[in-house]
């Protein structure tokens, strides 16, 4: 009788995980796409700026990091805290705002074709204020200094 017992837990057991199986197959889990082509979908005018999002001034005394949910860090190198603040995109203008503190500065991403550097302008681009632009090489352009340095 002791093994009558075992062999029915044992079919009820299989049974189971058949069941949560054959669920998983037809209902599935919800997938996430973290890729960054998904994600700048849902953002405005992250997909220009996502590849890049870390910046540094004309002098490299700070940096500026740009986060998708529209945070922005400004890290001052000499400095060991940092400055949080947020910035907006205006698609009919195509103008970055960023707000650090009380004061939001506008911005103009250029991303000239075919190079590895990215500018967010201060201002207009016929009377753009060089030292409060902020500059950044591409994720690609990185990305490919990292494989030359393993090669």
């Amino acid at each position: 009788m002791g093994a009558r017992k075992m062999s029915t837990w044992a079919n009820l057991a299989g049974f189971s995980l058949l069941a949560v199986a054959a669920y998983c197959a037809v209902i599935g889990s919800p997938r996430q796409d973290n890729s960054p082509a998904a994600k700048s979908e849902t953002v405005a005018g992250w997909a220009e700026l996502y590849g890049c999002s870390l910046m540094q001034s004309l002098d490299g005394t700070r940096e500026l990091v740009l986060l998708q949910d529209h945070t922005v860090e400004l890290r001052e190198k000499a400095a060991s805290g940092e400055q949080t603040g947020t910035w907006a995109f205006d698609e009919a203008r195509k103008r970055y705002f960023i707000t650090l503190g009380a004061q939001e500065k506008s911005y103009t991403l250029v991303q000239p074709e075919d190079s590895e550097v990215c500018i967010l302008a201060r201002g207009e681009m016929t009377s753009a204020n060089m030292e409060e632009s902020w500059y950044s090489r591409t994720l690609q352009d990185l990305y490919g200094d990292v494989s030359e340095s393993e090669r």
